[in-house]
């Protein structure tokens, strides 16, 4: 079967996305999201090069950089019960996962501003 190696690869992943689907509603089911997030941002950095391994991809520098600063912002939505601060970490969480993204797929753009 030629395509073994693919369907191995996909069937990872999609264990992988259940495992974190089924911690993330066990996780974030109560409302202030706090620690919960902060540990679901962890095992999603330990779980993403693990998804990455068999297609050959690797998390370069700035990949590294953008998985720690999301989940630096996942893990200081514990710190402080302010409702202006969850927001503005879950918002900056989100941007460092759409820079991580962006950096992923290899975009072949110099940076975000010259990107169309």
């Amino acid at each position: 079967m030629p395509n073994a190696g693919r369907v191995a690869t996909a069937r990872r992943a999609l264990v992988i996305a259940l495992g974190l689907g089924v911690l993330a509603d066990l996780l974030l089911r109560d409302d202030p999201w706090g620690l919960g997030l902060g540990v679901w941002m962890v095992v999603f950095a330990v779980a993403l090069p693990v998804t990455m391994r068999p297609s050959g991809q690797r998390l370069d520098g700035e990949g590294r950089l953008w998985l720690t600063t999301a989940v630096l912002f996942g893990a200081l939505l514990s710190w402080r019960d302010s409702a202006l601060l969850h927001v503005f970490n879950v918002l900056a969480m989100l941007a460092a996962l759409v820079l991580l993204s962006i950096r992923l797929a290899r975009y072949p753009a110099a940076s975000l501003g010259t990107a169309r």
